[in-house]
């Protein structure tokens, strides 16, 4: 994060004290992350850190949209221990469910674009894999992460790391 500089000094016999200040590289874009009921962003240019959201709830897993807004799992307003996924968009302070009616969702992922947001739910006992809205189940597991282009959808099921590709839909 620091741009880079090289000093050389020749001081035969004198100690000389080096004083320099480190000047830090601008960095576009931001980190959001969760500490228990809060989630915070780190603004990467300013290196200023900002609370998003403070609530009774536990929020974690946040991942940012294009427009802004903030998915992450949550368990509020349940009583039964199980979380789902939420929006939170800063602009107005609402925050809404990312799916309605839909039980025990968790672990959302998001490409660069928007286009393709995975995350999991338990479904017949069983923790399944599911891409966008229209609850595609791509495969039995846990903990999705998709990347950037929105191609490769890695997953854990049993203590093993899958890949699947969205566009064949194989898994390796």
């Amino acid at each position: 994060w620091y741009h880079r500089a090289v000093y050389s000094s020749k001081h035969v016999g004198k100690a000389q004290q080096w004083n320099f200040e480190m000047q830090p590289q601008s960095i576009d874009g931001g980190i959001v992350y969760s500490s228990g009921k809060e989630l915070y962003y780190l603004d990467l240019r300013t290196r200023q850190i900002g609370k998003l959201l403070a609530t009774p709830d536990s929020e974690t897993a946040p991942c940012v949209l294009p427009n802004g807004c903030v998915l992450f799992q949550s368990d509020r307003n349940r009583t039964d221990k199980m979380s789902n996924v939420y929006v939170y968009n800063p602009a107005t302070s609402e925050i809404y469910p990312y799916l309605e009616g839909f039980s025990d969702s968790a672990h959302p992922s998001v490409d660069a674009n928007g286009t393709n947001v995975v995350f999991q739910s338990k479904q017949n006992g069983v923790w399944q894999v599911f891409l966008n809205k229209d609850l595609k189940p791509i495969a039995e597991g846990e903990c999705p992460v998709i990347n950037a282009a929105g191609t490769m959808v890695a997953y854990v099921k049993s203590y093993r790391l899958f890949i699947y590709d969205v566009q064949t839909g194989s898994i390796s």
